[in-house]
């Protein structure tokens, strides 16, 4: 950071019983500050002076986060910041005061928004599993190894453009990509938590090569007569390999679980972490042999009639959703569930054919409604976006990517789920998908993960064909009964 920097950030963060002032400094050089930092705090109040930017979603008098943005003169006018400072302390009493606000006070994570100013990095991540989970990680904003990722799902979208265009924009994306990758990689090995830091070490070799790797590729298609598709075909998918890897190099930064869950829900199971899991999907017996019988590659090839879907569910952002559904998994009740419905072009719907039992009350277990609206600490639990007057905000996991996955409710409670779900498939070009509001499900279902391997397969699936195997990879160690 630079030295006299007269951009500065001044607020009041609360810690246990110490409230304290404290002071930082960033560098005005650009039109915003990039290396403004935001205070790891349960109650986010903070007053602008100078050039500083806030760039985080405004939520004013919600989930004790207050927003005030003032504008100091660089003199850093004392009477000016009086003033704010006697705001924030007004906020920090009624946050104190404000019925139902309970949360953790030593624990507190920022994490990226899934919410762009990029309207075509906005739809290709609320479209694509893999990129949301990303995003959906809490880590701080301002990691490099964020600005790593992004960049190279910028390269990706580029990729589309038509022509050598296409192989143009990438060609910068990746010029861009190899700095940030070794300026930050210091600080990407200090933020791992340490029983995972020689890993991140070869994993970073390992991402640093495929870069190359990405750089080399590009370099040859530019001048190269092969078929220009194919050509984008590789490096997309050399790109995905490389996120894949930042993928968990983001996950073994994340410091513990973020928030706690409510005493209410201390009955349930949860899922502190992430957990990869797979489904066999059998077709039904059919009287002939005829397309529907058999799954087929993309090309046309039938494989068999079965084939395996792999999905990753995100306890960080969906504890209980999460923690119910491995709950199901080991009671084996999706063993011989049913799709029961397919509406093309939006849902599967998997039935069991019998009830999650309560071990306790031996009764059906319902579990609540959760969302975790983006920018959020921490979810909103037996509410609906819709019935919590929030139905303009993007939830962390939003159902329009296709291959999400969400617990079924009933119309008349959304508290009500128990193993019912929805495989959602929506197109990743429609309206519906890509925009925001554009589908009333968003935030009204408890998406609580992701298929990541076999969404090649998923259209092909029908009603009456049935789950007739399921395991946990992994994720074992953060579930809790």
């Amino acid at each position: 950071m630079t030295m006299g920097c007269p951009c500065s950030l001044l607020f009041l963060s609360y810690q246990p019983k110490i409230p304290r002032l404290e002071k930082t400094s960033c560098n005005p050089s650009s039109s915003s500050c990039s290396k403004c930092k935001f205070m790891d705090s349960p109650i986010i109040l903070w007053s602008q002076v100078g050039n500083c930017v806030d760039k985080r979603p405004k939520r004013v008098l919600y989930h004790s986060q207050f927003w005030l943005k003032s504008c100091c003169s660089t003199d850093n006018s004392k009477s000016g910041c009086i003033v704010h400072l006697t705001l924030l302390l007004f906020s920090f009493i009624l946050s104190n005061t404000m019925p139902g606000i309970g949360i953790d006070k030593n624990s507190w994570q920022v994490q990226a928004s899934v919410i762009s100013d990029n309207t075509l990095l906005r739809r290709y991540i609320v479209t694509h599993g893999k990129a949301i989970l990303r995003y959906a990680l809490p880590i701080p904003i301002d990691e490099p190894i964020r600005g790593l990722q992004s960049t190279l799902e910028q390269l990706l979208i580029d990729l589309h453009s038509p022509g050598k265009s296409g192989i143009s924009l990438a060609w910068k994306d990746i010029q861009k990509a190899k700095p940030i990758l070794h300026r930050g990689e210091v600080e990407i090995l200090l933020d791992t938590r340490k029983e995972h830091r020689d890993e991140a070490a070869v994993a970073l070799g390992d991402v640093d090569q495929l870069l190359e790797s990405i750089q080399e590729k590009i370099k040859v298609t530019k001048n190269s007569k092969k078929a220009l598709k194919d050509m984008k075909n590789e490096i997309a998918q050399q790109t995905e390999s490389t996120l894949d890897k930042i993928a968990q190099l983001e996950e073994w930064m994340v410091q513990g679980f973020p928030y706690p869950i409510p005493h209410k829900y201390d009955s349930l199971p949860r899922l502190k972490g992430r957990a990869t899991v797979e489904m066999t999907v059998t077709k039904a017996n059919h009287p002939t042999v005829d397309s529907s019988s058999l799954f087929r590659d993309k090309n046309g090839s039938p494989i068999g009639n079965s084939i395996h879907l792999v999905a990753i569910l995100d306890g960080y952002s969906a504890p209980l959703t999460s923690g119910n559904f491995i709950q199901a998994l080991l009671n084996n009740i999706y063993q011989n569930a049913t799709i029961v419905h397919k509406e093309s072009g939006f849902y599967l719907f998997v039935q069991p054919k019998q009830l999650l039992i309560d071990s306790n009350t031996k009764k059906p277990r319902h579990i609540p409604m959760e969302v975790l609206v983006d920018g959020d600490p921490y979810p909103i639990w037996g509410k609906t976006l819709e019935t919590a007057d929030l139905a303009d905000l993007q939830p962390v996991l939003p159902m329009t990517a296709f291959g999400a996955l969400a617990m079924v409710h009933s119309s008349e409670d959304e508290n009500d789920a128990n193993s019912s779900f929805f495989i959602f498939t929506l197109d990743p070009r429609s309206e519906q998908a890509r925009n925001k509001g554009g589908n009333v499900l968003n935030g009204n279902v408890a998406t609580f993960g992701y298929i990541v391997e076999g969404l090649e397969y998923l259209l092909q699936i029908s009603p009456n064909d049935t789950i007739t195997h399921t395991r946990i990879l992994n994720g074992m160690d953060k579930w809790e009964p």
